[in-house]
């Protein structure tokens, strides 16, 4: 998941023929959507439980991944850039899994 993040962009220009344009719009939009949805992916994540929130975050973020590779046009590559906001969701999601698992007086060691 980290190199997909790193080399995307190089992906996005060398393979897929995208611009700045496009890449600086995949970006934002990964952006936007965390910052969008954050409140809500928190209170469902309380709600219903952490776990369920990533088996519903992590699929939409390897989506996002399929759609980039097998994107035709720039619509594609931005929809894929939306749900690649998905992964700082899960990501966020997971830290709170793992703060759990750790016993209080080992975080931080």
């Amino acid at each position: 998941m980290y190199a997909s993040t790193t080399y995307l962009p190089a992906f996005v220009t060398e393979i897929k023929h995208g611009n700045e344009f496009v890449v600086g719009g995949m970006t934002t939009a990964s952006l936007v959507l965390p910052l969008l949805l954050a409140l809500l992916v928190g209170r469902l994540a309380d709600t219903f439980g952490r776990k369920k929130v990533l088996y519903i975050t992590l699929p939409l973020y390897c989506t996002s991944i399929l759609l980039l590779i097998y994107a035709q046009n720039t619509l594609t590559l931005l929809i894929s850039g939306v749900l690649q906001g998905f992964y700082l969701l899960s990501a966020v999601t997971q830290g709170a899994i793992t703060a759990e698992l750790v016993p209080v007086a080992l975080l931080g060691k």
